[in-house]
């Protein structure tokens, strides 16, 4: 008797352990999108099917529900005038609080305004051109496999693959004419292997961990975007938990990975990540002559300075190199393509910070960046590594240095933006290429040394 009161009393406690890691909270911050002020007294409702939870923002501009069934739910924020902000398809998952942040629009009502909460929010600015895309889509995107380029490439407006490469072009476009912001910074690049000046890659370079959602616009680019001509992605940073330390561990078709994110302080957190790829080794098992490898880490730390200002500070660092592989199997195509393709190296590093103070009736912006791409190849006769041999030694080195001022502000009827743009810019490029006769005499040699500075 005493046996099955214990069996029983233990399936209990299992029962009830179980249940309780199928619950977890939902709580985030309902402001207006311009001055980041509390939308007191806004409802807050939480939707799955015929499921429906409702709060009311308290003066904070905050809102929680505790004990909610895991699973993805619809989140709407809705004024006591009847105006709507939708989030869909947002994860509680019982491993940790799921925070969310709805930026409502600022609308001026002038007769009479109708508003209606669809999958994508479009803004004044952009009325018909713009996409956004939540974490939950992404991470779910079939083919994507974590690859923000992936999930860029499978909406309208985007090429879903070159005939040749890995550039990513938008409404048939080239690919330097896009332009790609992390939290208001400029990033030269979204990928692993691009080519320099352009964009696209084999590999996304941007981890999805550090990443909320994002803005594609294919058209009517927004006043504070310079030099788009074909599209604009904007990319919203994902603030990190607050109540603990975390780890989050992943694995994609090529890498893995690890994240951390948690608190330093009371108003400051952190996320930070890094990958490494593993393409490389079964690469060989195939006998492709090129075998690439690469590296990335992330950083993003958000502090609160007060009520009214805010800090934001990212890094992002890629390392990549592609290897020849001289000792696969002797074929035809290997050895012509291991005769002729160089190694290289790659670097794409960009470092930043946001500071923005937010007014009743608008915001002002600050951004300091510095971005910087290199490149390294060199190629030898025979792949011998003799300073003899060498047909080709490439390096080249862009460095950018931003800094811009936005003031963002709202009147009755208007929105305004203005504000101060600065970018230097330093090219270097040294190259030297060997051309042979025939019979490997030196027939001619190329000399390129290039040093440029524009502000």
């Amino acid at each position: 008797m005493r046996i099955a009161l214990s069996y029983l009393t233990a399936a209990l406690l299992f029962t009830t352990s179980v249940l309780a890691q199928n619950l977890g909270t939902l709580q985030g911050e309902a402001r207006d999108a311009l001055n980041l002020s509390p939308l007191v007294g806004w409802e807050v409702d939480v939707i799955q099917g015929d499921f429906q939870l409702e709060t009311i923002v308290d003066a904070a501009g905050n809102f929680i529900f505790e004990q909610l069934p895991t699973g993805l739910y619809n989140v709407r924020a809705k004024s006591p005038k009847g105006q709507m902000q939708t989030l869909h398809e947002v994860q509680v998952r019982s491993s940790k609080p799921t925070y969310v942040s709805l930026l409502v629009e600022h609308i001026t009502s002038l007769d009479e305004v109708a508003v209606r909460a669809d999958a994508f929010h479009r803004t004044p600015e952009t009325p018909l051109s713009i996409k956004n895309i939540n974490r939950s889509e992404m991470m779910r995107m079939p083919g994507a496999v974590l690859d923000l380029s992936k999930v860029i490439q499978s909406f309208p407006g985007v090429l879903p693959k070159p005939s040749f490469g890995y550039a990513i072009a938008m409404r048939g476009g080239a690919p330097n004419e896009n332009r790609y912001f992390l939290d208001g910074i400029s990033i030269p690049t979204v990928n692993h292997f691009s080519i320099q000046g352009a964009s696209g890659g084999a590999v996304s370079l941007i981890n999805l961990d550090h990443i909320q959602g994002m803005d594609l616009i294919t058209g009517g680019f927004p006043a504070e975007v310079d030099d788009a001509l074909s599209g604009v992605l904007l990319l919203e940073g994902r603030n990190a938990r607050t109540d603990r330390w975390g780890i989050r561990a992943t694995q994609g078709g090529t890498d893995y990975g690890i994240t951390f994110e948690g608190p330093l302080g009371k108003n400051t957190a952190v996320t930070l990540s890094g990958r490494n790829s593993f393409s490389q080794h079964y690469f060989r098992l195939f006998n492709i002559p090129v075998l690439p490898a690469y590296q990335d880490a992330q950083l993003r730390i958000h502090h609160r300075l007060a009520k009214n200002k805010d800090l934001t500070i990212i890094g992002v660092g890629g390392w990549d190199q592609y290897r020849l592989y001289k000792d696969g199997r002797g074929s035809d195509a290997l050895l012509y393509n291991v005769g002729y393709i160089p190694e290289g190296d790659q670097q794409t590093e960009v470092i930043g910070a946001r500071y923005r103070i937010f007014k009743d009736n608008g915001r002002w912006e600050y951004v300091l960046s510095r971005d910087h791409v290199g490149n390294q190849a060199e190629k030898y006769i025979g792949n011998t590594g003799n300073l003899g041999d060498r047909q080709l030694a490439y390096a080249s080195s862009e460095t950018n240095t931003r800094a811009n001022l936005t003031h963002y502000v709202v009147s009755e009827q208007w929105q305004w933006k203005y504000g101060l743009n600065f970018v230097h810019r330093d090219y270097d490029l040294d190259m030297t290429s060997v051309r042979y006769n025939n019979d490997e005499t030196v027939q001619r040699i190329d000399t390129v040394d290039y040093i440029s500075a524009l502000s």
